[in-house]
């Protein structure tokens, strides 16, 4: 089951945030966690992880100068990050988001679940 809610929270994230933008992984993150339960932030978190993984490699495939010249920037901004630096603090933004929508997902699965025994 861990490995189909990976996929499919993978996907659902790839495309929620290409059509939502980065807001869309929460629910990807939120889905993942409701459908495994314990353990849904982190089915939750590697999927975003790993989303975000792709399209960062994507766009380093598709624009590799735009994108280091952004990452030169954004690195600038915050104390003069190195490019690396930068790809790290994204993808440690993405598993984070990931893990709190895993854990979102998890109580409010409690939750129903409760309320059905009701």
């Amino acid at each position: 089951m861990f490995s189909r809610t990976l996929i499919l929270v993978l996907l659902l994230a790839l495309f929620l945030h290409v059509m939502l933008g980065w807001v869309g992984v929460l629910i990807a993150a939120v889905v993942g966690g409701y459908l495994l339960g314990a353990g849904g932030w982190l089915v939750s978190s590697l999927g975003v992880f790993c989303a975000w993984g792709g399209l960062i490699l994507w766009n380093y495939v598709v624009a590799p100068r735009e994108v280091q010249a952004m990452e030169q920037v954004v690195g600038s901004l915050l104390g003069n990050l190195p490019e690396f630096g930068v790809v790290s603090l994204s993808l440690a933004i993405g598993f984070m988001l990931g893990a709190l929508g895993g854990l979102i997902g998890t109580q409010v699965r409690l939750i129903v679940g409760q309320l059905q025994q009701r």
